[in-house]
């Protein structure tokens, strides 16, 4: 899917369709995009900060929309969305939207988190500073910047 493209009627029809018999326990919230290069935000292409906050947060929230009927009828499931630190505790000057669609992640996992805890699913928000991937587009990684399989590997390891 594009998620960049949330008025596509057809990609969403599709979703739903392919999505309507799944017996979905995991949702991982990993769609994001984030600035080319980092830039001032009056500086900053507006039609890369329109694609950030469409899929950071337009595109989570309704992935999430869908699946949570199934999980709320089945009494279970945990739903799980990658967050960062530049949305919680670092200030991220010239990466303002990036920063803003992340604090958003929070806020929604924590407030979501609350209204079904009593049905039987989890909601958790895992954050991290850098990962190598080609959106942070660090190649190597060390101790302060995992691969992806060892971030994965922790981040499955401490779920309950």
């Amino acid at each position: 899917m594009d998620f960049s493209k949330l008025d596509n009627a057809t990609q969403w029809s599709a979703f739903h369709t392919e999505i309507a018999n799944m017996d979905i326990g995991i949702l991982v919230n990993n769609v994001g995009r984030s600035h080319s290069y980092p830039a001032d935000f009056v500086d900053a292409p507006e039609e890369e900060v329109d694609n950030i906050l469409s899929i950071n947060i337009n595109a989570t929230v309704k992935v999430t929309r869908a699946v949570l009927p199934g999980m709320i009828k089945r009494k279970r499931g945990l739903i799980l969305s990658s967050g960062s630190l530049a949305g919680i505790s670092i200030v991220s000057p010239m990466l303002a939207p990036y920063a803003a669609s992340k604090a958003f992640l929070a806020s929604f996992s924590a407030a979501l988190s609350e209204e079904v805890k009593g049905k039987g699913i989890d909601v958790e928000t895992v954050n991290t500073y850098f990962v190598v991937s080609n959106m942070s587009k660090i190649r190597k990684s060390s101790i302060m910047c995992p691969t992806p399989k060892a971030y994965v590997r922790s981040v499955l390891a401490a779920v309950r």
